[in-house]
């Protein structure tokens, strides 16, 4: 065998065994789909990150991210709220304390989650907004303008199924809203 072929062959099985690094991505889903799947949607400011003893193995720390709401588009009545976070998932939202945002939150297997990962969280910076994966969204907006989208399709959503949305999940937010 000549050594041209045997360095080729090499560097073609290295390839194809070489284990797959890489981050993952949120697929981008419309505003309204992400308002469908929240079931709260609030705007507010991290005030405490606690990093818990729950491991798991490739997503490292569970954290527990205190927020303190300021307006509430969906979802129930509360003064906070804590949702859970890994902190080495690549498709988990940064968070930062003081940080102001947008947070579409979901009850998953008895945790408050952020829906679609890093999608779900929209960062507020003075009067506009910063979308990083929202389908069909420009990536800065006018707050006030990106929040009546917001609520609009949340009407939509409570005339359609004809009940307050409000009301509809008390039970599974109780052990985790801090009034």
């Amino acid at each position: 065998m000549n050594l041209p072929i045997l360095i080729a062959s090499l560097i073609f099985i290295s390839a194809i065994f070489q284990p797959v690094v890489g981050i993952a991505k949120v697929l981008p889903i419309s505003l309204k789909e992400m308002t469908n799947e929240a079931d709260w949607i609030i705007i507010g400011s991290i005030k405490e990150i606690k990093k818990t003893d729950v491991k798991h193995d490739e997503y490292g720390y569970e954290l527990l991210v205190k927020i303190s709401v300021e307006e509430i588009i969906k979802g129930e009545t509360a003064k906070s709220v804590e949702v859970q976070l890994f902190q080495d998932l690549s498709t988990e939202p940064e968070v930062s304390l003081n940080e102001r945002a947008i947070f579409f939150i979901k009850s998953w297997k008895g945790r408050n989650v952020i829906v679609q990962g890093y999608a779900g969280k929209v960062s507020i910076d003075n009067e506009h907004v910063k979308i990083i994966s929202i389908k069909d969204e420009a990536p800065t907006q006018n707050f006030q303008k990106f929040v009546n989208k917001i609520k609009k399709f949340v009407g939509m959503d409570e005339k359609k199924k004809g009940k307050n949305i409000k009301r509809k999940h008390g039970k599974d937010f109780l052990g985790t809203v801090m009034n």
